[in-house]
């Protein structure tokens, strides 16, 4: 195996939701600054994404929250998501309350209803709704 294959890390950018609460479903966010929000990341080798159990050991030692993993989501080619190569896991939260590892300054739950997707492509943006809302 060559080096870059090895120490090649994806982003994985966690887009967990919480059913029920006073709002209904609602996706946790991590502060980067105040008022500055994004869904939580975390890194994994390539081969790590085919260890159900070892990425939701992964995720859950970066927010707190043990998940149910439901599939992952490319963003088309040539959308502005970044790092390039990065993916989305889509997961429900099970238990445990957010304790982000990441340096953020804060997180929250936010509500579907408010939830703005300006920064991922339109076609990203409607699976991500229609997940939070099954």
């Amino acid at each position: 195996m060559a080096v870059t294959e090895r120490t090649h890390r994806l982003v994985l950018h966690c887009f967990i939701v919480r059913s029920g609460g006073h709002w209904g479903a609602a996706v946790l966010l991590a502060e980067t600054e105040p008022g500055q929000a994004e869904f939580p990341w975390v890194t994994v080798h390539p081969h790590e994404l085919d260890d159900e159990p070892a990425l939701v050991e992964r995720i859950g030692a970066a927010t707190g929250l043990h998940v149910s993993i439901a599939r992952f989501l490319d963003p088309p080619t040539g959308s502005d998501v970044g790092p390039p190569g990065s993916r989305f896991v889509l997961a429900r939260a099970a238990r445990g309350e957010p304790r982000l590892s990441q340096p953020y300054v804060g997180w929250e739950w936010r509500p579907q209803s408010e939830l703005a997707f300006g920064f991922v492509p339109p076609s990203m943006a409607n699976e991500l709704r229609q997940f939070m809302s099954g």
